[in-house]
């Protein structure tokens, strides 16, 4: 361990992996990329993209107010179906209940859990 991340672990209380990985992705999005408005995380997913998708994903993630799950979910689906160039596409979903348990009633939103092996 360098002197430098030594003396940030004392500072800090973090661990050398978090500290590194906080250098990595403030190496790879410029500071005028980045969007304070938006948590590590959601930088953190686009941290491998080149800059013109990194400041895309992080401005359509701003617009909608996603979180950085749905913007890993928005990023995945883009990645396996054709480009779509409209903005609407990408709203984030509606908070009404898209499912409802047939058997008790509770409604939510989001994917049904599916068993592997059992659907």
């Amino acid at each position: 361990m360098g002197r430098t991340y030594a003396s940030a672990v004392k500072l800090t209380g973090k661990s050398i992996g978090t500290l590194r990985n906080y250098a990595s992705v403030a190496r790879r999005i410029r500071p005028e990329d980045r969007d304070a408005a938006l948590p590590y995380r959601t930088h953190t997913l686009v941290a491998a993209m080149d800059p013109d998708d990194q400041r895309l994903w992080l401005a359509r993630a701003r617009k909608w107010g996603w979180t950085s799950t749905e913007l890993q979910e928005q990023v995945r689906a883009s990645r396996g179906a054709e480009a779509d160039t409209e903005e609407d596409a990408f709203r984030k979903p509606s908070t009404h209940a898209d499912f409802k348990c047939p058997n008790c009633g509770w409604a939510w939103t989001g994917q049904p859990y599916v068993r592997r092996g059992t659907a």
